[in-house]
């Protein structure tokens, strides 16, 4: 299969977006409803990125309520208010240092499978990446 240069770039760009968090998974999606047609290439990468991205998206938002309720647990629960919440802050630095790891992570996955794409090559998330070729 003969592929353009504009099929790798969309279909590199659709792993990229997850850099642009909701509104990048809104532009994977109309890169995939309006290339789909157009290019197999593109539409498979778009898919898998689409995937990955709402994946990613459902479970940084439970993380965030999670590590949210925590912080405020933490500084109420602790007694902030009466000098004990420094002791509280250690964890929750504890936590932000895990969530830069994963992040850095998710987002090196994306470039890595982005830089597939613009090769020109196939790329299936591990995983999810099955489920999402069923879809």
């Amino acid at each position: 299969m003969s592929l353009k240069s504009d099929d790798k770039i969309f279909a590199g760009l659709s792993h990229l977006a997850i850099f642009l968090d909701f509104i990048g998974t809104i532009a994977t999606l109309m890169i995939y409803i309006t290339k789909k047609d157009y290019s197999k290439f593109i539409e498979y990468h778009a898919k898998q990125a689409l995937g990955y991205q709402v994946v990613i998206l459902l479970i940084s938002w439970a993380i965030n309520l999670v590590f949210i309720g925590g912080a405020i647990g933490g500084f109420l629960g602790t007694g902030f208010i009466m000098g004990q919440g420094l002791l509280s802050i250690i964890p929750m630095v504890s936590l932000v240092g895990i969530r830069v790891v994963i992040s850095l992570m998710i987002y090196g996955y994306a470039i890595f499978a982005s830089l597939q794409a613009f090769q020109g090559e196939e790329f299936k998330y591990i995983v999810i990446g099955d489920f999402i070729d069923r879809l």
